[in-house]
């Protein structure tokens, strides 16, 4: 039976296509299709990106991207359980022989004359050392005054924040006890806006991201025909694994993404809304 990797690249055979065609036809770097084809998924991104990128470059080679997506999944659960079973082998089977008896692990462990309760404090000091415990002590003294320092800053800086917004409060204020408006501020409140994000296929992975606070307002995937709707405040960055199945909606107007007539396919990241009206995110 061939392996995911190689179906990806007898498939990309057949059809007469260069990695480097594929890559720009998938907005997938090339190196991520070469690990794919040659069936190492250990690159550095979450599984769900690289479901994502198969499945993408599985349509654009005209197979299956269902059965390739079903085919990583049972792969990373059989790597994981081997993984796991591997580092269970590796720690070996602990046996009690008797009561007070130390541990079988398979190898000798012990030395000469250990005590058979373990080392208590004075063992212990004796073990590593008068000059070793000494330098020990040191650290964890260095360690302690420079979190008190750390605090003690942090403290300082708040109390030295407070202190100027408390002058700034009072310096906007009348002797009539009336506050004067601040007429050297320029910057408008930021607008809210809501948006409805529609998917007409099924997308692995959508983030959206309110870049005024860094908070997330989406992060999963949509199915085919799903809307999600979503209220921020100023502008968000958007991140999309399929962007050819994406569509934006504001203010009754839909829009796809892309620029000059011509739709972003596969993994796109972008602000929204553009900061000029009619400009591609």
């Amino acid at each position: 039976m061939q392996t995911i990797g190689e179906r990806l690249e007898e498939a990309r055979k057949r059809l007469g296509i260069s990695v480097r065609e594929a890559s720009e036809a998938t907005k997938i770097r090339g190196d991520y299709l070469q690990h794919m084809e040659n069936g190492d998924f250990m690159f550095p991104l979450p599984d769900v990106y690289k479901r994502g990128f198969l499945k993408i470059y599985g349509r654009y080679l005209k197979l299956d991207a269902d059965k390739l997506a079903a085919d990583f999944n049972a792969q990373s659960l059989s790597s994981s359980r081997k993984s796991r079973q591997e580092t269970r082998d590796h720690l070996g089977r602990v046996e009690l022989t008797g009561s007070g008896a130390a541990p079988v692990t398979g190898e000798e462990d012990t030395y000469e004359g250990a005590p058979a309760g373990g080392l208590d404090s004075g063992t212990l000091t004796e073990a590593l050392g008068s000059g070793t415990m000494i330098k020990i002590g040191a650290a964890i003294a260095i360690v302690l005054v420079a979190v008190i320092g750390l605090f003690w800053l942090g403290h300082r800086l708040l109390s030295d924040s407070s202190s100027e917004n408390s002058t700034a409060a009072a310096g906007n204020t009348t002797a009539a006890g009336t506050t004067t408006p601040d007429t050297h501020s320029t910057t408008p409140a930021a607008k809210s806006i809501h948006l409805t994000f529609t998917a007409s296929d099924d997308i692995s992975r959508l983030t959206v991201i309110q870049v005024a606070d860094g908070r997330k307002l989406y992060d999963g995937p949509l199915t085919r025909n799903q809307s999600q709707p979503v209220d921020l405040v100023g502008r968000a960055q958007v991140t999309v694994t399929d962007a050819q199945y994406l569509t934006i909606e504001q203010d009754g107007k839909r829009s796809a993404i892309g620029v000059d007539g011509k739709v972003f396919t596969g993994m796109h990241s972008f602000y929204w809304p553009p900061r000029a009206a009619g400009a591609a995110p």
